[in-house]
């Protein structure tokens, strides 16, 4: 049986189903960067929901103390960067996932990332990824992600 690779732009070979450490965390901005980051990595997000960072500060507590810890990916521009430096200053210890273009220029939205680009600032961050591989039904056809399998 062959896994599935996506060979990206810049050449790196990544896998059609990609997982950051769980339970490690991303942080991201809201249900837009969230549904972004799904599509590139299995991952658990925390949303601030824009500058409401104070409320997003216990789940990020909380995770952090998760092996995995926790990757902010926040966009690059100014409220962006106000987020990642109150989550810094509040919650030491996690690491920054900076979105770049594939010609190495910071994207200003996580939303308009590709997944490759969302692979590639994960790895340039330090998390950890790894392999999940697809769960075949009897037909060797992939199941969702989402699909669980009772091994009793």
């Amino acid at each position: 049986m062959s896994r599935a690779l996506v060979r990206g732009r810049s050449g790196d070979i990544i896998p059609d189903m990609l997982s950051v450490s769980s339970p490690a965390a991303v942080v991201v901005e809201g249900p837009s960067d969230t549904k972004a980051v799904h599509k590139a990595v299995d991952c658990i997000t925390i949303e601030t929901l824009g500058m409401d960072v104070e409320g997003a500060l216990p789940d990020i507590r909380e995770a952090l103390a998760r092996p995995g810890g926790v990757v902010i990916m926040t966009d690059s521009d100014k409220t962006g960067e106000r987020i990642r430096d109150y989550i810094h200053q509040h919650v030491p210890g996690c690491l920054d996932a900076r979105v770049r273009s594939s010609n190495g220029k910071a994207r200003a939205a996580v939303e308009k990332a590709s997944s490759e680009e969302i692979v590639r600032a994960l790895r340039e961050s330090g998390a950890e990824l790894r392999w999940a591989l697809p769960i075949l039904n009897a037909n060797c056809n992939a199941l969702p992600r989402s699909t669980t399998v009772d091994t009793q």
